[in-house]
This record gives structure tokens, sequence and C-alpha cells, in this order.
């Protein structure tokens, strides 16, 4: 049975499949790969990392790059988005990049990881379910951060975002007719999201150490980092 805010994610990421990137490149006015490269600073050479909501795989593959020995597993609900994945790593050749279709919340994937990580992913996420069943995929001391929009709380800085995303919808009519439905709900969904102080919250309450909030792109963005203890 697919959950509601799983139907939601992935009826806007197959709606959008196609132009993904580009989509996202506008979104964050081009400060998605420098994001990325915030979360990938975290991660401490890991053998084994899970990869939640991998989209088209280019937070995979970058820690494919970042740490050549590493495993990487993505999962992602959309079909669309993970049939561009796989095209990627068949490109590539890159064989230690494995992708897997559904959600984390109902299936398992195999085998224990050091770092879970995750990128617009906790705005839908049912983090209640999503952290209980984390312990059970991490090695001792392992890492996880998880990286999503936020509304920004400086007055002048939320106006900017405000006529951004009125802006990207007028774009979307021309450019990405398919994807007007985000940009008609994904503004109203950020305002309405607190996914960074329930996580946070979250992971103290079920005993994680190291649990940290970093700010990003003016409040436009956040990392929520967090470490299993070592038993």
């Amino acid at each position: 049975m697919t959950l509601p805010h799983q139907r939601i994610a992935a009826e806007l990421s197959d709606g959008t499949a196609e132009d993904y990137d580009e989509i996202l490149l506008a979104a964050t006015r081009g400060a998605d790969r420098r994001w990325k490269e915030a979360l990938l600073a975290h991660l401490d050479a890991p053998a084994r990392v899970l990869d939640l909501a991998c989209a088209t795989g280019t937070l995979t593959f970058m820690i494919r790059d970042r740490f050549p020995g590493a495993e990487v597993v993505g999962m992602e609900i959309s079909v669309a988005l993970l049939d561009h994945a796989l095209k990627r790593a068949h490109l590539r050749r890159d064989h230690r990049a494995r992708f897997v279709l559904g959600s984390f919340e109902r299936i398992a994937p195999a085998g224990r990881f050091d770092a879970v990580t995750s990128c617009y992913l906790a705005k839908y996420a049912d983090l209640p379910r999503l952290v209980s069943r984390l312990r059970s995929f991490l090695n001792p001391g392992g890492f996880v951060v998880m990286h999503d929009l936020t509304y920004p709380e400086h007055p002048v800085v939320r106006k900017a975002w405000e006529r951004h995303f009125q802006r990207l919808r007028q774009t979307a009519l021309n450019e990405w007719p398919a994807a007007i439905r985000v940009f008609d709900e994904l503004p109203e969904i950020v305002r309405r999201s607190a996914w960074v102080e329930e996580l946070t919250m979250l992971f103290v309450a079920h005993g994680y150490g190291g649990v940290a909030v970093e700010r990003l792109g003016r409040g436009t963005s956040a990392l929520v980092l967090a470490r299993l203890p070592c038993e």
C-alpha cells in the first residue's frame, strides 16, 4: 500500500522526470550541487551508503566519485526517476552503484550501512517511521545526514523566496508544463513543513548523538546530522 505522502512525492517526481535536473537547478537557483557538496563534506570514507530518494542519482554518483571504494545503494519511489539513474549507472559502467525501487518506510534494503543520506525527502517522509527503522540498517557509529528545503525565517529572504517561486511557476507554464503541479504544491508543502524540528527531536528521542542542524542558502535549505552511538 502506498502512503498518501509517498503518492504525492511519486506523482510530483514522475511528472517532472524528463526535466528533473533542470527544474531542480532552477528551483534552487543553481545551489543544488553546492548543497550536496556541503552534505558530502560530513561523510568520512564510508564503505556502504544508503541514499534515500535518490531521484536521477546525482548525489549517489557524487558519493561514488568522492569515495571510489564505497558501495552506494540508491532508493527511489519514482519509476521514471529511477530509470534515469539506472541509465546513468550503465553509461558510467558503475557496478558499485545499485538502485532499489520503493520507499525505505516500506522496503528493507539488504545489509547494513555506514551512512544514510537523502536530499529533498524529509518534507514528504513519515519521519517517525523512517527514524525508527534507521537503527536496524546502520552499523554502530553510523552517520545520517538529511537535506531538504526550508521556509526562510528572515522577512527579506522570505519575500525573495516567494517571488522566486511565483516566477518559476510562470516559467513552468512555458518550459515545463508537465511540472506545473510541482510549482502549485511545493511552496505550500515547504511553508507548512517542520521537518527540521521534528527530525532533530526524533533523533534525540531515539538516542542518536551529535544531532545538529546546518542552515544553508540563507535559510532556504538545511542539513540535519546525527550519529548512531557505537555499541
